[in-house]
């Protein structure tokens, strides 16, 4: 008990959240399995093979499960190995039943296949961390529980018949997942959207308010874009976005003159002063060097 006090105490400090899905603490005889060294498991390749990883293990052998549950559990069995002779028989029995009832085997397998990580679940949940798929995936695991108890309710080995008995189908905590969240919520709860529709009043109110002012922006463009060619802006004004405005004095001058030229506008004063100069053209001046090029070398001649 000081072993367990002081472990508790060591994850209270560490994680620095309450400890509210460790409800007991349950304390194992060692007489009930056998407790095997690391040492014997190493040289035996119980759990991981000579390479070091689970190929080439008994456990890499045996291991047929289709749920993480499932290969976690066979592990556990293989590193605690039963020792009393009754568990022993109930657990056989079970195993040759399932064994000659394929059918029923076969059906049992596809039923649980949709059954993700109920334990890591649970954890996150109690915890206060878990997100809408994780809840959704809870809901999903628990739906599976009457179809199982469909497939094995007519077995008749002791331990299943035992384990059906304790089994809960929790329609409560289904359905109560099932009327707040909607069947594909996103993976992080600040997303938003995951909640459905009239199961608060509050949310509803906001996420309508949402709604109409998307609503209203679409109505708004579609007006805009449905606009008769006389109410709508003409294609040079200043209200189109990212367009520079254009001043009224410069749509009130007088247009220009053809046959005076474009300097004709600014009256005669100003005809010289806006002229550009010319510029020599480069051709003249390599045509007047090649000139003078061939009169020199045509002279001594």
């Amino acid at each position: 008990m000081a072993a367990a006090g002081a472990l508790v105490h060591h994850l209270r400090t560490t994680q620095k959240v309450d400890l509210a899905h460790v409800r007991a603490i349950t304390y194992r005889p060692r007489a009930d399995a056998l407790l095997v060294d690391p040492t014997t498991l190493e040289h035996l390749e119980i759990i991981e093979g000579a390479d070091g990883d689970r190929h080439g293990s008994l456990l890499d052998e045996l291991d047929r499960t289709v749920t993480s549950i499932g290969s976690r559990l066979m592990r556990s069995w293989l590193l605690r190995p039963l020792v009393t002779l009754e568990p022993i028989r109930d657990r056989l029995d079970a195993v040759e039943e399932l064994a000659f009832l394929t059918t029923d085997r076969g059906k049992f397998r596809d039923a649980i296949k949709g059954v993700q990580d109920l334990e890591r679940l649970l954890a996150r949940a109690a915890l206060g961390t878990a997100g809408p798929r994780d809840l959704v995936g809870l809901k999903l695991s628990l739906g599976v529980i009457p179809r199982v108890r469909a497939v094995l309710n007519g077995l008749r080995a002791p331990l299943v018949c035992s384990l059906l008995a304790e089994l809960d189908d929790l329609s409560d905590v289904r359905d109560d997942i099932d009327r707040t969240l909607v069947d594909e919520p996103p993976a992080l709860a600040r997303e938003g959207g995951f909640t459905r529709d009239g199961r608060d009043g509050e949310i509803d109110d906001l996420r309508r308010i949402s709604r109409s002012g998307k609503l209203s922006r679409n109505r708004s463009s579609r007006i805009s874009g449905a606009c008769p060619d006389g109410l709508r802006p003409p294609p040079n004004s200043s209200e189109r976005r990212g367009s520079m405005p254009r001043f009224p004095f410069a749509n009130s001058m007088p247009p220009p003159d053809a046959s005076s030229g474009p300097s004709s506008r600014f009256g005669s004063s100003n005809r010289g002063r806006h002229r550009r100069p010319s510029k020599p053209s480069w051709r003249t001046g390599i045509g007047s060097n090649r000139t003078k090029c061939t009169r020199r070398t045509s002279s001594p001649t």
